[in-house]
């Protein structure tokens, strides 16, 4: 994932362009609009109970980014293709997309943005614990079953059956490539 920024409207509004974690802050801040990966990939894979620590510091981080700005007024008011639209046409300062963005900064035809005034930059890790070199994540469009759930089957059954239509959809609107794998 990579953040791009628009230098033009951080100019603007007297913001940095983000190296640190503190830096983005600010400048969700101005621009107004936890535990590392070793550690949540083990968890995820069962090999180390969930911490509420680790996840309840991360969830606070976003809490902060929220109350600063970055995800806009109501984040579930618009969608990707909404996001993707505000950068490029210099609506949002921010955008943190994959690499493939790139193409719709320079060649979209909708494009309002001056390639030039965008920045593809790593995004800024929090300091504490982890290394910038961990990763984790993996495709977006995912559902889980804690499988210490009261009703594990019937859970499975329900996230299958999401992906499954989410899957269909996507592809039937041509909104985009999703994946669904079931065991």
């Amino acid at each position: 994932m990579t953040l791009f920024c628009n230098k033009a409207l951080f100019d603007k509004v007297g913001a940095t362009i983000p190296n640190t974690y503190d830096e983005l802050l600010d400048a969700c801040k101005k621009l107004a609009q936890l535990d590392g990966a070793e550690s949540v990939n083990a968890m995820l894979n069962g090999d180390l109970p969930f911490s509420e620590d680790g996840y309840k510091a991360a969830a606070e981080k976003v809490v902060e980014l929220y109350n600063a700005g970055a995800f806009g007024k109501n984040p579930l008011e618009a969608g990707n293709d909404d996001a993707n639209s505000a950068f490029i046409t210099e609506k949002a300062a921010m955008r943190l997309m994959g690499s493939w963005f790139a193409n719709q900064v320079y060649t979209d035809e909708s494009a309002t943005v001056n390639p030039e005034n965008v920045v593809a930059c790593k995004i800024p890790m929090i300091t504490g614990k982890g290394n910038e070199t961990d990763y984790c994540g993996g495709f977006v469009e995912s559902f889980w079953v804690n499988k210490s759930t009261a009703y594990p089957e019937e859970a499975a059954k329900f996230a299958i059956y999401i992906n499954e239509k989410m899957g269909k959809a996507a592809y039937e609107t041509g909104s985009g490539q999703f994946n669904c794998w079931s065991s």
